[in-house]
């Protein structure tokens, strides 16, 4: 390039320049001196903390008083503190609801339970443990259990868990996902 064009440019930049600071600018009415936005661990990755999953511990007891561990997220799930009572973050407990119920003797099994409700089953799924699970309907259209073999969840390799998903409409999850999320709270 020439001096020429080199000049032309500068100039061009600079009255450019004058001309955008003539401009009245709005001021800031607060100023902020710091603000977190994520962490950084010891690759340089920086992990948005918004988006971090913050899980909590509570233990669930069984009818025979055998207690369980179930860790549940936050962001989901609100816990009510009365036995396995959770509801949608967000919401109501008395409007969309999630109960746990832990069932570990030995006649709760998973093809006693499939027997049992064999006339209101309206789906079979595998979650992505592995575990099996159903469907069955209740008499109230918008509420429904989902029953799952947690046989390999307990001592006595006999027992089931039983959701009961009160207002199931108003979830934004489906049965099997809401199934999954309650499966994957109780550590084997």
């Amino acid at each position: 390039m020439n001096k020429r064009t080199i000049a032309v440019a500068m100039a061009t930049c600079m009255l450019l320049s004058i001309t955008a600071c003539d401009r009245p600018q709005a001021k800031a009415s607060e100023i902020h001196t710091q603000a977190t936005f994520g962490a950084t661990d010891e690759t340089g990755a920086t992990t948005p903390i918004f988006m971090q999953e913050t899980y909590e511990e509570v233990v669930l007891a069984s009818e025979t008083g055998t207690t369980y561990n179930f860790s549940y997220d936050t962001d989901i799930l609100t816990y009510t503190g009365q036995g396995g009572n959770f509801y949608l973050v967000g919401s109501d407990a008395t409007k969309c609801f999630l109960h746990i119920v832990v069932l570990d003797q030995a006649q709760d099994s998973f093809d006693s339970s499939k027997t049992n409700y064999k006339s209101s089953i309206t789906s079979e799924f595998t979650l992505g443990s592995g575990h099996n699970a159903f469907i069955y309907k209740t008499a109230d259209a918008n509420n429904i259990h989902v029953v799952i073999d947690g046989s390999s969840i307990f001592p006595s390799g006999k027992g089931i868990i039983n959701i009961y998903i009160g207002s199931v409409s108003s979830w934004p999850y489906s049965a099997e996902q809401i199934a999954g999320i309650v499966d994957s709270g109780f550590k084997v």
